[in-house]
């Protein structure tokens, strides 16, 4: 898949399922696409898990090795469960659940109240990934895709 058709699959759904939670969709978009390269790599059946996420209950899982960073800078291999999404409408909605009722409702709650779309990421960014540049990365992406 190309940045592209990953870009033409993934917009108006996260623009309508963010819409709904008042979440920033350019910030959902890209994090999908960081997190499965464009769409390359989704993991579960149907390979809809393109955000990355891990198994907490819900849905059905698969185990797969990740690359985890050890917060200096480098990286070691472990064996995680993810989660296998039904559709990527399932994976876009269970992202904004994440948002709005997880660690991340206060940054969800201030983005709703003064729409800062990079404080909403570096919020998220300082939890959500192990990558110490994981929102920087995701801001620079945002930008470049002209989502901000």
């Amino acid at each position: 898949m190309t940045p592209d058709e990953y870009l033409e699959m993934i917009t108006d759904k996260a623009k309508e399922i963010c819409g709904n939670y008042g979440l920033p969709y350019a910030c959902c978009v890209v994090q999908g696409a960081i997190e499965s390269q464009w769409g390359k790599y989704g993991i579960g059946n149907g390979g809809y898990n393109i955000f990355g996420r891990k198994y907490g209950g819900e849905f059905d899982y698969v185990e797969v090795p990740t690359q985890e960073d050890d917060g200096t800078g480098s990286w070691y291999t472990i064996n995680a469960r993810f989660v296998s999404y039904p559709s990527i409408g399932d994976a876009i909605n269970d992202w904004c659940q994440l948002m709005v009722w997880g660690q991340y409702k206060p940054y969800s709650d201030q983005y709703k109240e003064d729409q800062d779309l990079e404080a909403f990421v570096r919020g998220i960014g300082s939890v959500y990934a192990t990558d110490i540049y994981y929102a920087d990365k995701v801001m620079q992406t945002i930008k470049a895709c002209e989502l901000y």
